[in-house]
């Protein structure tokens, strides 16, 4: 009579190769989710910058100012990340309300650019 079931060698290489697997899976899964939250910032950024320059575009400034990222969520030009309106950097989870964002009147084209003073600084101490 034939015994039905796996051998404890059968087991163990079924074991390994799915240890494998999901440590594959895993670095992709970590990949992906660092992707996701670097374009998340970028597009956070894009949206303050966008929302300084609509701000110097609605009160028609025609020389350069600087202002907080805190200055626009206060005038509800940006919508903020949590109930104490704060905006909330997602790769550091520090808030980016102390920023200060250089709005720079083009008389050329009259237009805006908006910057920040320390684009290598995104996030509040």
């Amino acid at each position: 009579m034939k015994k039905k079931g796996f051998t404890l060698v059968e087991l163990l290489a079924i074991i390994a190769i799915l240890a494998i697997i999901i440590t594959i899976s895993m670095f992709a899964y970590n990949k992906i989710q660092a992707k996701i939250v670097a374009q998340q910032l970028e597009n956070d950024i894009t949206y303050i910058l966008t929302a300084a320059e609509d701000y110097a575009h609605q009160n028609g400034f025609t020389v350069d100012k600087t202002v907080t990222v805190d200055y626009l969520v206060k005038r509800g030009l940006i919508t903020a990340d949590d109930d104490n309106d704060q905006i909330i950097n997602p790769q550091t989870k520090k808030k980016m309300n102390c920023l200060e964002i250089n709005i720079h009147y083009d008389n050329t084209n009259q237009s805006y650019e908006a910057k920040f003073t320390n684009p290598n600084k995104l996030d509040c101490d």
